[in-house]
């Protein structure tokens, strides 16, 4: 198969981080080719991908809306004859003027994605990224959903060999950009304002990840008495979270609207007790509970004293926590990923090839 993975941009972030490791897979197998569409990338994603991949730049300035510019970006994918075209973004498919490959196929990565019926006549199918982003789609699109959870390589991920005395320290990390309306880090602060005198030890909050809003969370912090228990590393690559999630005592996810949660699968694998909120994806990614804690979505107050009591039960936390791991390793592999990816795949293209067939006669 001719594959065509259709992105904005490729700047560090979950989904892209992710892509590079499909695609890196994808190419053992089949014909690959990664179209950007605008300018400003990260050279580091780029760099790790095999030399196999081909990568197109169309060079777009980000935000323009000169028409030539996306002729061009249509004519590149019409010239590329591809089989499939798996666009990772979902207001990529308007852009589409003509037909530019045998199936479109776009992944919701979100809760709340919506589609024109102008979008919709574009694709064959969208691929949701959890039960909760499959049931989103649920009376809103004539498409047919296809589910495939995301993936990460498990064996990168360094984990927590042992459980740590919290009688001075306890630490909690969160991954994500800095947008507070979906990543709920406001909440995750003010949690940690609300156990200063509630628990026998101080607890710190990292942030890993940069964002417009970070200059709102440090003044939130400040104004909570919290700044020196509240720490923002900025943007990390995959290396660097991966070698260092262990460093932590637990993760926290409060994502308001998340539609998987890649970072909640990443803890897992780190041997991380894991608290996220209640509603979409991270919740499911902990088996609604089975596997990790969740709190009242929005509610620091919920989320403060869930903390407390992971706290104060650490031993049982971690012993869950073995088993999250082992879960996360079976269930969220980027190579059951891409299997899944490649079963999709066939299945459209075959139906279009059976449905040509019948025109034809």
């Amino acid at each position: 198969m001719k594959i065509g993975h259709l992105i904005w941009n490729m700047r560090i972030g979950g989904t892209e981080t992710m892509l590079v490791d499909i695609l890196n897979r994808q190419v053992l197998t089949d014909d690959v080719i990664l179209f950007v569409i605008n300018k400003g990338n990260d050279q580091k994603l780029t760099d790790a991908l095999d030399p196999k991949v081909k990568v197109v730049y169309l060079n777009r300035k980000e935000g323009s809306k000169n028409p030539l510019e996306i002729i061009k970006i249509n004519l590149a994918l019409k010239k590329a004859n591809l089989d499939i075209l798996h666009m990772h973004v979902s207001n990529l498919p308007k852009i589409l003027l003509f037909e530019v490959a045998k199936v479109n196929l776009v992944t919701l990565h979100s809760l709340g994605m919506r589609f024109s019926d102008k979008s919709e006549q574009k694709l064959d199918a969208l691929i949701a990224i959890s039960q909760s982003t499959k049931e989103d789609q649920k009376n809103v699109s004539t498409l047919p959903v296809e589910l495939s959870m995301n993936g990460i390589d498990t064996s990168l991920v360094k984990p927590l060999q042992k459980a740590r005395d919290h009688k001075e320290r306890f630490d909690i990390i969160q991954v994500g950009r800095l947008v507070p309306q979906i990543k709920g880090q406001d909440i995750l602060i003010k949690a940690i304002a609300k156990l200063k005198d509630s628990v026998n030890t101080t607890v710190h909050a990292t942030f890993i990840g940069d964002g417009a809003h970070k200059a709102e969370l440090q003044k939130l912090a400040e104004d909570l008495g919290v700044s020196e228990q509240v720490h923002f590393l900025g943007s990390k690559d995959r290396q660097y979270i991966y070698s260092h999630l262990a460093d932590y005592d637990l993760m926290c996810h409060p994502a308001l609207n998340e539609g998987f949660g890649l970072t909640v699968a990443e803890g897992m694998a780190a041997n991380l007790p894991v608290l996220v909120s209640d509603q979409g994806g991270p919740y499911e990614v902990v088996c609604k509970g089975r596997l990790g804690l969740g709190f009242k979505s929005g509610d620091d107050a919920d989320c403060a004293a869930k903390i407390k009591h992971i706290i104060e039960n650490y031993r049982d936390a971690f012993e869950l926590a073995h088993d999250a791991r082992e879960y996360a390793q079976r269930n969220y592999s980027i190579d059951r990923q891409v299997k899944e990816y490649r079963e999709i795949y066939r299945k459209y293209l075959l139906s279009k090839q059976t449905q040509s067939n019948k025109e034809k006669h």
